[in-house]
């Protein structure tokens, strides 16, 4: 069923809005209700009203600007489930106009610029000034796009590369323990050599 046969009345509101503004019909199905409105002073570009279903069944009013094919801006009213009188139907639209043709980037337009719409930089971390720098996950992102088999032949790597660490520390700890045995030894022989050359002494005065 067309919206123009479920919504009567806001046809007849929408067409009370734009008479004598140069208005034709571009959409009349179940989908979309739309008039074309051409802006002065401008060849390809226009003011759509439009009637819109939303995905639950109900409808909303829209109006969009358009240069060609690029959008400029659109305002949208809230969702209806039924037709209003037309009287309500006309009030709803200029309020919409009104937000409509009050916004920033229609103003622009008129004055013959197209605003463009501008979103907050995002902000880059600081890197090191040197321009071989590379980041600290080049490996890690490298080797997520290796094939199992290579996945397979770095944990075996990974693994002989733990137990060797393993073995240095066991004989570095081996090591230790004679080197301080010995240390041990040395100073036992070093204090039993000053206490037999003290002993000397005392006999020799």
């Amino acid at each position: 069923m067309k919206l123009s046969e479920k919504y009567p009345n806001f046809k007849r509101a929408v067409n009370e809005v734009i008479q004598g503004k140069g208005a034709s019909m571009v959409s009349d199905d179940s989908r979309k209700l739309a008039y074309q409105v051409p802006l002065a002073n401008f060849k390809t570009a226009y003011d759509f009203y439009e009637l819109n279903p939303a995905k639950d069944g109900r409808v909303f009013f829209t109006i969009v600007t358009m240069k060609g094919l690029r959008t400029i801006c659109e305002t949208n009213s809230m969702y209806f489930s039924k037709d209003m009188t037309s009287m309500d139907w006309q009030k709803l639209i200029y309020d919409c106009a009104f937000k409509h043709f009050a916004k920033e980037e229609y103003q622009a337009l008129k004055l013959g610029y197209v605003k463009v719409k501008s979103s907050k930089p995002t902000l880059q971390p600081k890197v090191a000034e040197d321009k071989n720098y590379e980041p600290f996950n080049k490996d890690l992102e490298y080797l997520k796009s290796k094939p199992k088999e290579e996945w397979n032949n770095f944990d075996k790597f990974m693994k002989s590369s733990d137990e060797m660490l393993k073995l240095t520390l066991e004989v570095t700890s081996e090591n230790n323990k004679k080197g301080c045995l010995m240390t041990l030894i040395s100073l036992i022989m070093t204090s039993g050599f000053l206490i037999s050359f003290i002993l000397l002494l005392v006999k020799t005065f």
